[in-house]
């Protein structure tokens, strides 16, 4: 029960929604292990791109858990960019298993979130093993003819 003065204290990102911002590498670690996919936004404050932040946190509501959406400022954390590659700001990844799925540079629409959140959405619940009684079957990953 909360008392009177008292906030009610929330997993980050997870009962409220919207995106969360990362403040350290193990922040960001502790994420990256969890089996939900991720989109993280790479952005400064002295960034062009900036009007993006409001269109990021509404579409993260959106999705509130089923994506983590995470926030990482280039200033505070640089390894993390570094480790990355980012080169220019913003740049949206999609992190689906300890590994980067889809990725887009610049300053991007609500449509264009929308899908990728969906299509991230779609390769994990693909990825999840099919439960058949009491027996597991694993999903056989589809050949792609254009990695033949």
């Amino acid at each position: 029960m909360i008392g009177r003065g008292q906030r009610p204290r929330f997993e980050p990102g997870e009962p409220t929604g919207g995106a969360v911002t990362i403040r350290s590498k193990r922040a960001f670690q502790r994420y990256v292990r969890r089996p939900a996919p991720l989109i993280v936004r790479f952005w400064a404050p002295r960034s062009p791109g900036r009007e993006m932040g409001p269109i990021f946190d509404h579409v993260a509501r959106q999705f509130a858990g089923k994506i983590h959406f995470l926030k990482v400022n280039t200033e505070q954390i640089p390894e993390l960019s570094l480790a990355f590659g980012v080169r220019s700001l913003p740049t949206l990844l999609v992190i689906h298993g300890k590994e980067v799925t889809n990725s887009r540079l610049g300053a991007t629409s609500e449509e264009t979130l929308v899908e990728m959140a969906r299509r991230a959405l779609a390769r994990h619940r693909e990825s999840l093993p099919l439960r058949v009684g009491r027996w597991v079957r694993v999903r056989r990953p589809t050949t792609d003819p254009g990695f033949s």
